[in-house]
């Protein structure tokens, strides 16, 4: 290979003006449905996560909280698109939520894979927002954890594998959790792994999605004031449990409002808040429409709701 090459009697790609053309192609349900099952066959996640159950088991020297949590990975993402072309990159944000472009998790993974492999990420890259910022889907997360695996790829792998998942804990601790995807018991910061599989529960649900966000790092401050881990021996963990619910309540009045008047409508069954919040989960153990009086106090409250599948069970570990 040469240092240099010249191009000045190169020609122009005669088919230039017809690249860089956005397509829209509408494809039937079970076209759909297709793609996802290949997707979980080969094993790439790209979805979000909800948190089966969370305990804050004490603080870290670090900093961080020592957690246990089961993740799942559901079918619910934004949409990242990208066209290779000339430096700088150019990045916009689309899509039906508001996004800030100042810290996005995108530029910090593109950022991240350039630092660690010197290769330069330029042309168009757009992200198409759907699931809500401050929720606790890990929406960010996983578009981290994309850009880079799909970075990885269409520059030839040059990371390895433990490289990249290196990386993806660099930028959040949950954002490893997407190299995989489908259901894992997280521990350390969530980032210490383990592929497992809970027999008997629904595999579907709806996420309840109200009209506020928290800031997790708000929530994790109050957790350090009320010390969840400093109880009584507590017994054999169950879905739906989540030690920071109080501290996400407390720092949202509005979610605390909300809170209390719609679980008495879900009482002996699976609903919680996932994560630090505010995304409310129910797991009906039959399939079940929201409609009727828990669709009207819903609405009342100003909830969007979204069903849901789980995706995988993840593979395992190879």
């Amino acid at each position: 290979m040469r240092k240099t090459y010249d191009f000045s009697e190169g020609k122009k790609n005669p088919y230039a003006s017809r690249l860089k053309k956005q397509v829209t192609i509408r494809l039937e349900e079970g076209t759909v449905n297709y793609f996802k099952d290949l997707a979980e066959e080969t094993g790439i996640p790209y979805q979000t996560l909800i948190n089966l159950y969370l305990r804050v088991l004490g603080p870290l020297p670090s900093g961080f909280h020592e957690l246990e949590t089961l993740f799942q990975e559901i079918d619910f993402a934004d949409e990242i698109h990208w066209i290779s072309g000339k430096m700088p990159l150019e990045f916009r944000v689309t899509g039906p939520v508001a996004c800030p472009l100042k810290g996005n998790l995108v530029l910090k993974a593109v950022d991240a894979f350039s630092d660690a492999t010197g290769l330069q990420v330029g042309g168009e890259m757009t992200l198409e927002k759907h699931v809500p910022v401050g929720a606790g889907l890990g929406g960010g997360s996983s578009d981290a954890a994309r850009v880079l695996m799909g970075l990885n790829q269409s520059f030839g792998f040059p990371l390895a594998p433990d490289t990249l998942v290196g990386l993806m804990i660099s930028l959040g601790s949950d954002v490893a959790f997407f190299n995989r995807g489908g259901m894992q018991i997280g521990r350390g910061r969530g980032d210490r792994l383990e592929p497992t599989h809970v027999h008997g529960m629904p595999r579907s649900g709806f996420l309840l999605l109200p009209p506020c966000s928290i800031s997790t790092a708000e929530v994790y401050a109050r957790v350090k004031r009320e010390k969840p881990w400093e109880g009584p021996v507590r017994p054999e963990v169950r879905i739906g449990e989540n030690d920071l619910l109080s501290s996400a309540l407390a720092c949202s009045p509005r979610l605390q409002r909300i809170f209390s008047a719609i679980a008495p409508l879900f009482r002996d069954q699976l609903f919680f808040l996932t994560g630090s919040g505010s995304t409310l989960v129910w797991l009906p153990q039959q399939p079940s429409p929201i409609q009727g009086r828990l669709a009207e106090a819903l609405v009342s409250h100003g909830i969007v709701w979204r069903e849901f599948r789980f995706v995988g069970p993840s593979k395992p570990w190879k």
